[in-house]
């Protein structure tokens, strides 16, 4: 199997990363909304004022995989203390640069010390002894979490448990791979067949999965019109008579245009391959390991403002 290295993807996709969104400040609001609209629900953060119509404004959250800072920067915009962290150098410089950019809270103080900067560099899976505890709201958005091993999202989800105070709350956002796993088995013609099904649910194929496209269309990156797309390459393994998806690899590459007018038919083109691993889990049993780590009314939230299913949790009182 190759290796991969998830910082380097994200250290590389960073300084353009915004691209992969259709409208990244329109996603930064929408996203940091739903989350504060959840965490008031569940009484783990509190609104500013009664004022259904003002910001929310009051709790302390803390992001864990804040990447460049589409989930913080938002949170911040509506008042929260936040303070995060991501195991990509590159990205953590570019999330406080858009605090600053955009002047918000772009610094925090810690107890009883100096001011310092929100976001640092740290792995999730040490979320405690970077952060400590006493967060209303610990979050880790966007399908980080199947990069880990599921050991290694148990080991997260734990540490993310330490860092939620007694009655705080956890937020993880995450692909919802058996629809994916069957739209991807419809694709072909005639259809894939689903033999059966994992212990932990994943469906066993009749045939290996094929490589997929995902565009996003042309972008401009690094001051240069490119098509962007992903390919998924799928890892599977012969379980008896069938196969069983257990990873895929992400193909992201971006491919420069040729100025207009100054195309030929032998013109090379400047293209860029990015790769990284993503593990095929399904969300019930994120939601078993998210209970098996302490947390409580555990459950699945589907919105249609969210982009991936949202699974939550909540730290038991003492």
């Amino acid at each position: 199997m190759a290796a991969y290295s998830v910082v380097s993807f994200y250290d590389q996709t960073a300084p353009w990363y915004d691209r992969l969104y259709q409208d990244w400040g329109a996603s930064v609001g929408r996203q940091s909304s739903l989350i504060a609209e959840i965490g008031v629900s569940r009484s783990w953060l509190r609104r500013a004022t009664p004022d259904i119509a003002q910001p929310y404004g009051r709790g302390r959250i803390l992001d864990v995989a804040c990447g460049i800072g589409t989930q913080s920067i938002g949170l911040m915009a509506l008042g929260f203390n936040v303070r995060g962290s991501d195991i990509s150098p590159v990205a953590v410089q570019r999330a406080f640069s858009e605090s600053q950019r955009l002047n918000l809270n772009p610094l925090v103080a810690t107890d009883g010390g100096p001011s310092e900067q929100w976001c640092l560099v740290a792995d999730m899976r040490n979320a405690f002894s970077s952060h400590r505890g006493g967060y209303d709201l610990v979050i880790a958005y966007d399908n980080c979490l199947p990069h880990l091993s599921e050991e290694d999202i148990l080991v997260s989800l734990k540490q993310m448990y330490m860092c939620a105070r007694p009655g705080g709350g956890c937020l993880v956002s995450v692909r919802d791979y058996i629809q994916l796993l069957t739209q991807a088995a419809c694709a072909p013609t005639p259809a894939l067949k689903v033999l059966g099904f994992s212990e932990k649910g994943i469906p066993i194929f009749q045939e290996p999965l094929k490589p997929e496209m995902h565009p996003y269309g042309v972008r401009c990156i690094r001051d240069k019109e490119c098509v962007l797309y992903q390919v998924w390459r799928f890892e599977c393994q012969k379980v008896g008579s069938g196969w069983l998806p257990l990873s895929y690899e992400v193909n992201l590459i971006t491919t420069e245009l040729a100025p207009v007018g100054s195309a030929s038919v032998s013109q090379s083109l400047n293209t860029t391959l990015l790769c990284t691993r993503y593990n095929i889990i399904s969300t019930d049993r994120i939601m078993e390991l998210m209970r098996a780590a302490g947390f409580i009314d555990v459950e699945r939230i589907d919105d249609p403002r969210a982009h991936q299913p949202i699974i939550i949790g909540t730290r038991p009182d003492e």
